[in-house]
């Protein structure tokens, strides 16, 4: 019965799946019958053909193995059997490039997946209970015809050949694995090749954790013209049978991945979106969840999109030169999501084809604003307001309009959508995890809070204007006149408690937007590197943010730069200058705050497009201060001269505030009507002496 091993395999789209399966279970029916004599006479009985059955089968296959007829007791794969075509598994077959053998191989580890009673016949062929899979050893026994066939195709069972490095085929581990030799290791075909052979679309439970399928979209929205440019040229196989690796970079929210899945759905091809910051920790897990990936993109000629590509610098390292061995095989259109500022790693013998993510520009913006608001739904809205203050895309917008519904029903039901409840919707949704790197703040106080001279009320109405008007200038020709600096960014100096903390915060109350605090203590690392690295992360985050970014006291972190004396002051001058570079391109507003102006470089004063000096106040500020700090339910003695209080101090508002709350306290606990001015005296002794100043 040789015919059955060296028959030529059945590849057009005519044949049948089981058709193929019925051959191979004809193989192990020959070869049982053949070992019947050493075998348990009742094994399988109502399982196993006889002679005269499998001659039949042989001279006329049937098209699906015996069990699979209507009155076997898997009838009910016949109808199915009927209509399933060889098609899929060609194109496993073309994709992977396999051998008739090795493609016998992958149908034998099938078979068990079909009709369990196949463990049982496995365990009795090799005469041990726990064997329930072939062996390498049967299945070279099954499937070759002489003692050379099989020696010459044990290199298709090697873990370099395609069944095992494709994980095609998987080794099973038992008990005495440890105790066989290479002929004894069982083997079974993925679970995931089976139900891909079967029509369907599943991952392992392993790839779960860090791998999600995305089918074509049935809506498809535009795409920019550059991402469908940058699919287009990745089509294009290299010399070397890889494509390019297409790099997508972008911050969090610009629709990379949307733009992406749009283009994939007008190729009508589905995506499997890998996330490396998901992988799991221990090695060989991550490197066979990258395996799998793989095979899957390829062997359903899906796109394969990893997310935070950035990380195979980062928490996924350790698998990096795996990765780019792995690619160099694949033969999968990968497409790598990271920040905009990420750096690009080599890869040997890959091309890459970076692109940046485009923004929507205001016009655009406004246009999809405005055919999104329905006037049923949606009150008069200042659309260019939210436009200028808040980045969304054809992705982001349906979502924020819904959740601007929600807080309608919560402010008042079956009333309009107001600018009140989009402010909100937008503000909130534009909110980015920053972690331990920076402080959110939601802004309270107002320019009326705010006591300072009205020169520099004029000048932080300026910072104003420039953020209102910033992307409508850029949009108008300045992005072309000026190739860089195109940022805002201010500089607030001044003794502390001169209010710069307090102007940043009133700024992003009048934009309606939040205070992102930096704290420098968690953005500083000892770790050559790793400062960019968290700065980077920082003006990431902001731009997908609508919030101010604020460094408060930011001479701590970059000062003057020094003469390089070593690799210690050049990597401090490598983060003075990769902040210049953000602070000139990012987006949105930049806040630092120092205490003393010189203690900065001097190349910080070239680039700021607004340094604001806080001066100390002086006493007719302070006598505003303080007859503007008390609330109204707090009331002073007749006998407080307000005038006299600030003249006699030179205080900061910070240390009037102080003052403030500490009389109060005082006057509370005797029981006063009135805070009086002996609990004013008391408490300005105490902060005077807090600063090292002497009392009064």
């Amino acid at each position: 019965m040789n015919n059955l091993h060296n028959s030529p395999f059945f590849n057009d789209s005519n044949g049948q799946l089981f058709k193929e399966l019925e051959r191979i279970d004809l193989c192990l029916q020959d070869y049982t019958h053949k070992q019947r004599p050493s075998l348990d006479q009742h094994v399988l009985e109502d399982f196993l053909l006889d002679e005269e059955a499998i001659l039949a089968h042989i001279n006329a296959p049937k098209g699906t193995p015996h069990w699979m007829a209507p009155q076997g007791a898997c009838g009910v794969y016949a109808h199915h059997g009927e209509s399933m075509s060889t098609g899929l598994l060609s194109q496993l077959i073309e994709c992977f490039e396999l051998t008739a053998f090795e493609v016998d191989i992958m149908l034998l580890g099938l078979m068990a997946s079909f009709d369990s009673r196949y463990f049982s016949l496995f365990s009795a062929l090799q005469r041990n209970e726990q064997k329930k899979h072939p062996s390498f050893e049967l299945a070279l026994k099954l499937l070759c015809s002489s003692q050379a066939q099989q020696s010459q195709q044990q290199a298709c069972l090697l873990n370099d050949a395609p069944l095992l490095r494709h994980r095609l085929i998987t080794l099973v581990r038992t008990g005495q694995s440890q105790k066989e030799n290479w002929g004894q290791a069982l083997f079974q075909t993925s679970t995931e090749v089976f139900h891909f052979l079967t029509g369907n679309c599943t991952l392992s439970s392993l790839l779960t954790q860090s791998a999600t399928w995305h089918p074509v979209a049935q809506e498809v929205s535009d795409c920019p013209s550059s991402v469908l440019s940058g699919l287009q040229a990745q089509e294009a196989e290299q010399d070397n049978g890889c494509y390019p690796v297409l790099i997508l970079k972008g911050p969090l929210g610009s629709g990379r991945f949307s733009a992406i899945k749009s283009a994939a759905a007008k190729k009508n091809r589905l995506i499997l979106a890998l996330d490396i910051a998901r992988l799991p920790t221990e090695y060989d897990e991550a490197k066979s969840s990258l395996i799998q990936a793989l095979r899957d993109a390829r062997m359903h000629d899906a796109m394969l999109v990893v997310r935070h590509w950035d990380e195979f610098t980062g928490s996924a390292k350790d698998v990096l030169p795996d990765w780019l061995t792995l690619l160099q095989r694949a033969k999968v259109r990968v497409v790598g999501l990271c920040e905009q500022d990420s750096a690009r790693f080599s890869m040997p013998d890959i091309a890459q084809i970076s692109l940046v993510m485009p923004k929507l520009t205001l016009r655009e913006k406004t246009t999809l604003l405005s055919s999104s608001l329905s006037t049923d739904t949606f009150s008069p809205i200042d659309e260019d307001s939210l436009c200028r203050r808040f980045y969304f895309n054809q992705e982001s917008l349906p979502q924020i309009l819904q959740e601007a519904k929600c807080y309608r029903s919560l402010r008042a039901p079956n009333t309009l959508v107001n600018q009140d409840d989009l402010n909100l919707a937008f503000r909130l949704f534009s909110q980015k995890n920053f972690g331990k790197l920076a402080q959110r703040v939601e802004p309270i106080r107002t320019f009326e809070d705010l006591i300072i001279t009205d020169e520099l009320k004029e000048q932080l109405q300026e910072v104003l204007i420039a953020t209102r008007q910033q992307q409508h200038l850029l949009e108008a020709g300045f992005a072309d006149k000026v190739n860089y600096g195109t940022g805002i960014s201010t500089l607030f100096y001044g003794d502390s408690g001169t209010g710069k903390t307090m102007a940043a915060e009133v700024i992003a109350k009048e934009l309606n937007v939040d205070l992102i605090k930096v704290d420098l203590a968690s953005v500083v690392d000892k770790y050559i590197g790793e400062t960019e690295k968290h700065l980077a992360r920082i003006f990431d985050l902001a731009e997908a943010d609508a919030g101010i970014l604020f460094f408060d006291e930011a001479d701590a972190l970059f000062g003057k730069r020094s003469a390089v004396s070593d690799s210690k002051d050049r990597h401090a001058n490598i983060e003075v200058a990769y902040l210049l570079q953000r602070l000139e391109n990012h987006p949105g507003l930049v806040i630092l705050s120092t205490n003393n102006r010189g203690h900065l470089d001097d190349a910080f004063s070239r680039r700021f497009t607004f340094i604001t000096r806080f001066n100390f106040p002086d006493a007719a500020v302070r006598e505003k201060m303080w007859r503007t700090v008390w609330p109204k339910n707090i009331s002073l003695s007749p006998d407080v001269n307000v005038k006299s209080l600030a003249i006699e101090a030179e205080l900061t508002g910070a240390n009037i505030r102080n003052i403030s709350v500490l009389s109060a306290w005082l006057a509370a606990e005797d029981g006063a009507p009135h805070v009086g001015e002996q609990h004013i005296r008391k408490a300005m002794q105490r902060e005077l002496a807090k600063i090292g100043r002497i009392t009064l």
